[in-house]
């Protein structure tokens, strides 16, 4: 039985080692044996670990970094010849292929990154900036060369967005592109693709708190508070600094958004966020932190359970609605309550809405809804209606006409 090579053999199908592996465990023992449990049972335990041993051990290095096989030499080199096609659907199906062909495509770069540079088409020149992101640290400098010095606003912002799928080492240079690139379309790529590496972007922060405050293009401010969020607790003293003292009513709730993102993490700003969902003078700012509150979850719900019962605006009753539909079954008496008595038909329609999230387990959720599409309003009867739908759609049940 030839086992050795095939459970070593590093361009041997996973799937085939496996059965080798299970191949190794059914061997019989000699006949000799077969009256001695003890003895057969010490050895087809041995010739186990063995094979198991043989599985986990590491590869020799001569063997990790064999070339390519033969076959993915030719794919790689009929991929290549694709990238120069006339047709542009088929230059962008070569480049998305080239990354699943994993290391091996490392020889497509210098293609890739002429593609990235100067083909006309936009679809081409993302799947070409996807690639190489997934190619990695050999793609880093010439990446970064291309977001720092090209003409070209296209081919900086697909350098910024393959950065993004490289990682940690890619920071710096990104952190320079949200600084300074003189097009909104680059800095915005350049914070999204920080917001993408989380956590080990956390030197970014302060760049990214002045992007959220002071860049003039909207998309730009918008993926700075997406990323602060997306980075983590690292940037929650800064998100609810913003949140409670900046002038410019959109950094606050692009502030109060990011902290909606982090989850339960970010329950040290549910004292912030309820001043600003009950007391502050925009709308927006006041639905925005709703919305996190809702994100939060669980340590929000006490909070907006008073507010749902008590505060005396309307607006803010019907927020604090939504955000308890996003909370979940804890929140549903508190719901269903609303739904029957608030006197505003905002506020009722509002809380039938949020019911509607909770799933088609809920019986005492649905029992509410269909109650509700016999309300003498028309308005908190089409809501329920809703609400029953969106309940089957989320159970996969009849899907929305």
């Amino acid at each position: 039985m030839r086992l050795g090579k095939s459970v070593t053999d590093p361009w041997y199908p996973s799937q085939r080692r496996a059965g080798a592996v299970t191949q190794c465990l059914s061997l019989r023992t000699p006949n000799a044996l077969r009256d001695d449990s003890g003895t057969r049972n010490r050895i087809v335990f041995a010739v186990a670990l063995l094979c198991l041993m043989l599985t986990l051990l590491p590869l020799p290095q001569s063997w990790s970094q064999s070339p390519a096989p033969p076959s993915l030499e030719a794919d790689v080199a009929r991929l290549l010849q694709q990238l120069k096609d006339p047709d542009p659907a088929l230059r962008t199906s070569a480049a998305f292929t080239l990354s699943n062909i994993g290391a091996p495509a490392a020889a497509a770069m210098p293609a890739l990154i002429v593609v990235l540079q100067s083909d006309k088409d936009r679809s081409v020149r993302e799947a070409a900036a996807f690639t190489l992101g997934g190619i990695g640290a050999p793609a880093l400098p010439t990446l970064i060369a291309i977001l720092k010095s090209d003409k070209d606003k296209d081919a900086r912002r697909g350098a910024a967005y393959a950065l993004g799928r490289i990682g940690a080492a890619a920071v710096p240079p990104l952190i320079a592109a949200l600084q300074s690139d003189e097009d909104a379309s680059v800095r915005a790529q350049a914070g999204g693709s920080l917001g993408k590496i989380g956590a080990p972007a956390a030197a970014a922060v302060p760049t990214l708190m002045a992007a959220l405050q002071n860049d003039k293009q909207i998309d730009v401010r918008t993926s700075a508070a997406d990323a602060l969020g997306r980075i983590g607790t690292l940037a929650l003293p800064a998100l609810m600094a913003i949140l409670q003292s900046d002038k410019d009513k959109e950094a606050r709730s692009f502030a109060a958004h990011a902290l909606g993102r982090m989850g339960a993490a970010a329950a040290p700003a549910i004292p912030a966020l309820m001043a600003a969902l009950q007391s502050h003078e925009d709308r927006h700012v006041r639905e925005a932190a709703a919305s996190a509150l809702g994100g939060i979850g669980a340590p929000a719900l006490p909070p907006l359970l008073a507010v749902l019962q008590n505060n005396k605006q309307i607006d803010v009753r019907t927020f604090a609605a939504d955000a308890l539909g996003h909370i979940g079954a804890p929140a549903v008496p508190a719901l269903i309550a609303a739904l029957q008595s608030d006197k505003q038909i905002d506020v009722r329609g509002r809380a039938a809405l949020a019911l509607g999230r909770m799933g088609a387990g809920n019986e005492q959720a649905i029992m509410a809804l269909r109650n509700a599409c016999s309300d003498a309003n028309g308005f908190v009867r089409a809501c329920a209606g809703e609400a029953l739908k969106e309940m089957q759609v989320r159970e996969g049940g009849t899907k929305r006409p």
